[in-house]
């Protein structure tokens, strides 16, 4: 009878216990959301204009005491950076605010006339402003709506330059009668919209052999012939 009132007793204990670590914990997460933040940690893998903005944006923050504000506001502020493509915020007790940042991975540039836009890993087209806009991106070139069918040759012709260390800087969509590139050394090379990769390869033989002593000289080499190709000599 004894050990039974003891169990009772330890059970009742622990049951208290329990209670006020729980309402010590709620009263914690209520009081510590009034405590003003005093230091903000953020994470972030992107080009230095776009860390430049999000600091930006913590200045008037600042500035203008948000810091007290709910975490879904300052989500908001951040994810409409058109280049933001996952937010995470969460407070560290007491006076800590933590942001990680996942930014799209900007891979190319569409532009048409005087339109433009960001082109991410995916494909996926971005309006950004221009001052935003890595340097040294592929320009694809095209109806906007061509733009996702632009970015597959693109990866697919850069995988296979990349064997005679030659870069595709320029892809061009002309109509549905085949494509125009750039090379990084000022080639334009004109291809047939079918069988792309066999074009490219038998290129490549051509330039590592027969043309190789002659590269310097070449304008543009079109492939749309089903055994050969035109060159073009520079004047």
């Amino acid at each position: 009878m004894y050990y039974v009132r003891q169990h009772r007793l330890a059970l009742i204990f622990l049951g208290v216990l329990w209670g006020a670590v729980f309402m010590w914990t709620l009263w914690l997460k209520k009081e510590g959301e009034k405590l003003p933040i005093r230091s903000i940690v953020v994470e972030m893998t992107a080009n230095p204009m776009v860390s430049e903005a999000v600091l930006d944006k913590i200045g008037l923050w600042r500035e203008g005491r948000l810091l007290q504000v709910p975490l879904s506001n300052i989500y908001q502020d951040i994810i409409q950076f058109p280049w933001v493509k996952a937010v995470q915020i969460w407070r560290v007790w007491p006076d800590q605010l933590k942001i990680k940042i996942e930014p799209h991975q900007i891979r190319a540039k569409w532009q048409q006339d005087t339109e433009f836009a960001a082109v991410t890993l995916n494909g996926q087209t971005l309006s950004v402003d221009s001052k935003m806009m890595p340097a040294g991106l592929p320009i694809l070139e095209g109806p906007f709506d061509r733009v996702a069918d632009m970015w597959q040759v693109y990866q697919t012709l850069q995988d296979l330059f990349k064997r005679i260390q030659r870069t595709v800087t320029i892809i061009r969509w002309v109509g549905e009668a085949y494509w125009e590139i750039r090379l990084d050394n000022e080639i334009a090379i004109i291809l047939g919209t079918e069988g792309l990769s066999e074009q490219v390869i038998r290129l490549m033989h051509m330039l590592q052999q027969p043309l190789k002593k002659e590269v310097n000289r070449i304008a543009y080499i079109d492939l749309r012939y089903p055994t050969g190709m035109a060159v073009g000599w520079k004047h």
